[in-house]
């Protein structure tokens, strides 16, 4: 399986921690995945799902 999100940047900040999760439990073994996104709000993002 091949999952792809175009803008996770573009979710309102406070949505992208939620993102990131649902996403990890998203993805099984073996899948694929695609996310485009500003470096800088992508590594927030996940800074943020992380630690929370």
């Amino acid at each position: 399986m091949l999952l792809m999100l175009d803008g996770l940047d573009e979710l309102p900040s406070e949505q992208h921690a939620f993102a990131i999760k649902a996403l990890d439990r998203a993805v099984g073994a073996g899948d694929r995945l695609v996310i485009t996104c500003l470096a800088a709000e992508y590594e927030a993002a996940v800074a943020r799902s992380d630690g929370s």
